[in-house]
């Protein structure tokens, strides 16, 4: 088979299944963004609002005695342009194709040539993204030319919101976990989260090792109880909340929003996902395609991140955003 036939016939499959690109690089078999809310219209950098009111409500005098503000805060949103670059050498593809079509039992009508890279670029593109989402680092590396450095993945998004003290993030101060003290820990993470927030919270996020060591946990102090079952495994002791273990999340990161608070960012209105041309040099079949991708949370004062440090209070770390925020919780003391 010619590399002319291919392009000619993976040119027409991509004209007509322009939604199949955009389904594949924003998919949820993405392990993290199954837990984020998509914002679905931003290319490069977009500032997002919310309000925060003090206490208005007083003791009734026939008198105008001002008594609160609104205030908006302001945080400034960031996906990043990303790209593939991919190379096919067409007689290799080729002689693939015609093997699984043999042991499949289905002839090139039923599953052409064309869908067969589309679907297999595909899956490679959603297996970085599912690494990127957690590790990537804008700052670690060269982002064009190599991996793991094109966007910033959530690690590194609570890393830069650890350090930010215009917009800082809900600190939880724990003693580092050990198959010993596990349970406790998370029980104290639990009751840290502000109560007036508390009921928004569905999940506490950590590395599949931490989810491990406080499953082995609970089974070693719980097992033999007439009423335990599987379903208490993956949950928080008091709030039930879920345990939801982040495939190469690093082990000293735990941390908790509220629903919605975390966020996909992408363009699918102007810029969606595309594979934008294809080109032959010699035997190689070019492909190129390109998308933007990002996270980052809406409001940092409702993530809680658990500080094994010992260097910052459980709070805010700022007494008058304690008092607008969280007024009930005596963060200052």
């Amino acid at each position: 088979m010619k590399v002319e036939s291919v392009k000619a016939e993976l040119d027409e499959y991509i004209k007509k299944n322009t939604s199949v690109i955009t389904s594949g690089v924003y998919s949820d078999e993405v392990q993290l963004d199954k837990y984020c809310k998509k914002v679905s219209q931003i290319k490069g950098k977009y500032p997002q609002f919310h309000k925060v009111f003090g206490r208005v409500v007083q003791g009734f005098k026939a008198e105008w005695q001002a008594l609160g503000e609104m205030q908006f805060k302001a945080k400034v949103l960031q996906n990043f342009r990303q790209k593939v670059n991919l190379e096919i050498i067409v007689d290799e593809i080729y002689n693939t194709w015609l093997s699984d079509l043999k042991i499949e039992g289905k002839t090139p009508e039923e599953q052409p040539i064309s869908k067969v890279i589309i679907a297999e670029l595909l899956e490679k593109v959603i297996d970085d993204i599912s690494d990127l989402s957690i590790i990537g680092d804008r700052d670690g590396g060269k982002a064009d030319g190599e991996f793991g450095y094109s966007l910033n993945g959530i690690a590194k998004v609570l890393s830069i919101a650890q350090v930010n003290t215009k917009n800082p993030l809900f600190t939880i101060s724990l003693n580092t976990p050990t198959s010993l003290n596990i349970l406790e820990e998370f029980k104290d993470f639990e009751r840290s989260v502000p109560s007036k927030v508390r009921k928004k919270v569905k999940r506490i996020f950590c590395s599949e090792n931490v989810r491990l060591m406080h499953q082995d946990s609970f089974i070693e102090k719980y097992g033999d109880h007439t009423g335990f079952n599987d379903s208490r495994l993956n949950v928080t002791e008091t709030y039930k909340w879920e345990i939801v273990g982040l495939d190469n999340l690093p082990d000293n990161v735990i941390f908790s929003t509220v629903e919605d608070n975390m966020l996909k960012l992408v363009d699918v209105i102007d810029n969606p996902p595309l594979i934008t041309q294809t080109q032959i040099q010699d035997y190689v079949l070019k492909i190129f395609m390109e998308f933007h991708l990002g996270y980052d949370f809406a409001i940092n004062e409702l993530i809680f991140l658990a500080d094994f440090g010992g260097v910052k209070k459980t709070g805010l770390n700022n007494e008058d955003l304690n008092k607008l925020y969280y007024s009930m919780e005596q963060l200052n003391d």
